[in-house]
């Protein structure tokens, strides 16, 4: 069964972090504070800590933890809307 291209765009903007009626990114934001807590780190504030890319003892790149998050669940996103565009 084919989902209609409306329903699948609803789905888009309901899941958008930007989405301020969903609270997608206050969700986000509390399910990474979690699993910081239960992973025992002391400060669970993933706009504050940072994902770092090291070569050797050089930093090659670094982001937030939040921001990797962010735009790892973008892709996890996307990669479901395109699931449901391809269903016939």
């Amino acid at each position: 069964m084919k989902i209609p291209q409306e329903t699948i765009d609803s789905i888009k903007d309901f899941l958008d972090v930007g989405n301020s009626y969903s609270g997608t990114e206050e969700h986000l934001r509390d399910i990474v504070a979690e699993v910081l807590m239960d992973n025992k780190f002391a400060y669970p504030y993933a706009d504050e800590l940072e994902v770092v890319d090291y070569f050797g003892d050089e930093i090659t790149e670094h982001m937030s933890l939040e921001q990797f998050v962010y735009e790892l669940y973008d892709k996890i996103v996307d990669g479901f809307i395109s699931v449901l565009e391809t269903e016939e």
